[in-house]
């Protein structure tokens, strides 16, 4: 069979942390200081990843059983001095600024959705020269209130194609998941933060696994792969 660019989705929407970008680093080091200033003991290694990925403000209520308001707080100190002072730690994963090159050639919109707040991603990706791939680029609001299903259709709508047509790369349940809601295809990469175990991958059904950047681009092509047994290697975990 014959592939040609347009067989590649017409818009593919990328993750920020844990698929574009390894911002582990700077979110976990800022954690720390606003755990510090609220009282509240240090968060323990293993669960350490519970916080990179989801809303500052749903982590941290479920790992200290905040309030509403306490949890809150807490996560709009955390984005303030995120922004302010860890953000530029992150780092771009190898190979994804010539991922990103390629598929803008082959005539691909791309966008990036991510639950960091939308002026601090755009700042991030200024900073590491990748928001000149990007056609959209959509993150929360300021309060941190909006889905992860709100995001990815603020991206879709953005670029005008339909859900159909687009293909959803990242690295975690919540990702999966958006997509399914909205009816987009989801890629999953396991080289990022969410992906540990065949159980994560329970209610999603991906249409291929990637455990490194240089898999991305043939999974962006329209045709489906045949899943294996063991979504994720234990060299990915």
């Amino acid at each position: 069979m014959n592939i040609t660019g347009s067989d590649l989705y017409k818009s593919i929407i990328f993750d920020l942390d844990g698929t574009l970008m390894n911002t582990k680093s700077g979110i976990l080091t800022c954690l720390a200081c606003i755990l510090e200033k609220n009282g509240l003991p240090p968060v323990e290694k293993s669960r350490e990843m519970k916080f990179i990925g989801p809303p500052m403000r749903q982590a941290l209520k479920a790992e200290y059983g905040l309030s509403d308001d306490d949890a809150f707080e807490a996560a709009q100190e955390f984005r303030a001095l995120y922004a302010e002072s860890y953000a530029m730690m992150a780092r771009t994963y190898p190979a994804m600024k010539a991922l990103l090159a390629t598929l803008k050639e082959q005539g691909c919109k791309l966008s990036v959705a991510t639950y960091k707040r939308e002026d601090v991603a755009k700042q991030l990706l200024k900073q590491h020269k990748l928001d000149g791939f990007f056609d959209v680029i959509k993150g929360s609001d300021f309060e941190g209130k909006l889905t992860k299903r709100s995001i990815v259709e603020n991206a879709i709508n953005a670029v005008n194609v339909s859900a159909k047509n687009t293909v959803i790369i990242g690295d975690s349940t919540g990702d999966g998941m958006a997509a399914k809601q909205v009816g987009a295809d989801f890629i999953a990469v396991t080289y990022g933060f969410g992906f540990h175990c065949d159980k994560d991958f329970e209610g999603i059904t991906p249409i291929a696994v990637c455990n490194s950047v240089k898999d991305i681009f043939n999974a962006c092509y329209k045709v489906r792969k045949k899943r294996k047994t063991s979504l994720v290697p234990e060299t990915a975990v």
